[in-house]
């Protein structure tokens, strides 16, 4: 069972925060209660963390039998996440084909925040911080011409 308390902050968008040691996003708690990004200022970040790190369901021709998907993809055109769980499986030996697989994958997985039209274009750099973690960047420029960059590990088999 799940408690959930309401709270009077006005603030925006839930405020996700990134648990780098565990590889995973989470909902950041203040005094017991979700905490809120003040006005909405770190909505856009939200959003990329959603893109890139919701497990997308796999294509059909996926050779796992666990597919993964969020469920509400059900009725979208669209599914929202991205494919870079599946890199867990997967044997690529040479590194230089797997950052050109998870920058691909990233892309992919931004280009509804473009369709929407969130962001005007989308940068990804990624790049390997250790010899089992990558780095990926993130630069995205607003219609207004603005950017924003954001920046996460990910650990690579």
């Amino acid at each position: 069972m799940v408690s959930v308390t309401q709270t009077t902050n006005s603030g925006g968008d839930i405020e996700i925060v990134w648990d780098t040691p565990n590889g995973r996003g989470d909902w950041a708690m203040e005094n017991g209660t979700v905490a809120r990004t003040p006005s909405g200022i770190d909505t856009l970040k939200n959003m990329v963390m959603i893109c890139l790190f919701t497990d997308r369901v796999a294509p059909p021709d996926y050779t796992g039998t666990d597919r993964r998907g969020w469920w509400a993809d059900t009725y979208r055109a669209q599914p929202i996440g991205s494919l870079l769980w599946t890199l867990n499986r997967s044997k690529i030996a040479n590194r230089a084909q797997l950052l050109q697989r998870i920058r691909s994958i990233a892309t992919d997985a931004l280009q509804p925040l473009q369709t929407a039209g969130y962001v005007k274009s989308i940068s990804v750099r990624v790049g390997m911080a250790t010899n089992d973690t990558a780095a990926i960047g993130v630069s995205l420029t607003r219609p207004d011409g603005s950017t924003s960059q954001y920046s996460w590990l990910w650990q690579v088999p």
